[in-house]
């Protein structure tokens, strides 16, 4: 029943990246002009959508939008669109370009130039909330729901951000160039 759910959450995260624009995180701009499609599916690149239950790999770049389920990350993982993370582990640095869902997993630092980051019950070391030139006038947010842990600074660039933190979170670090809302 869990798995049914899990394939329907991933299909769709596929339907709504087909009809919602990315023009704000544009993920097609950062493909290579000498990639081709073929002959990638054994690569830890991949260019357009992609979405993997139980997915194990050492370092994984996208161009597009990611949703992983039940996966391990080993090392880094860069997103160049919209990424959803369910019951995974990315034990390197996280570096995204677009609005960012997890949860139920564990990463380490996550560096983000995204109008919002939302974690839910995440266990997260140090975030870096970079300036988002697209939207250079939209105040920046980190949301920490259900039982997220941050251990670590939260840093906002922009000097404008604000971290809402739910009741049943945890936050032990501290913020630059932000405020913490107790929700």
């Amino acid at each position: 029943m869990n798995r049914s759910i899990n394939i329907i959450v991933v299909i769709t995260f596929l339907m709504i990246c087909r009809v919602v624009s990315l023009s704000a995180y544009d993920w097609q701009a950062f493909i290579p002009s000498e990639s081709h499609q073929e002959g990638l599916q054994d690569s830890t690149t991949y260019y357009g959508p992609f979405s993997k239950i139980g997915y194990h790999v050492k370092n994984l770049t996208v161009y597009g939008p990611l949703s992983l389920i039940d996966s391990v990350v080993e090392g880094s993982l860069t997103v160049y669109g919209h990424c959803v993370l369910e019951n995974s582990t990315v034990k390197g640095p996280l570096t995204l370009y677009g609005v960012i869902n997890v949860s139920d997993s564990f990463l380490s630092d996550i560096q983000a130039a995204t109008p919002a980051i939302r974690l839910m019950n995440t266990t997260a070391n140090h975030i870096i909330v970079l300036k988002n030139s697209d939207r250079p006038n939209e105040q920046q947010h980190v949301f920490l729901d259900g039982t997220t842990e941050i251990t670590g600074t939260i840093t906002f660039e922009r000097e404008d951000g604000i971290v809402c933190v739910a009741p049943t979170a945890i936050f032990s670090g501290v913020v630059n160039g932000g405020q913490v809302v107790n929700e």
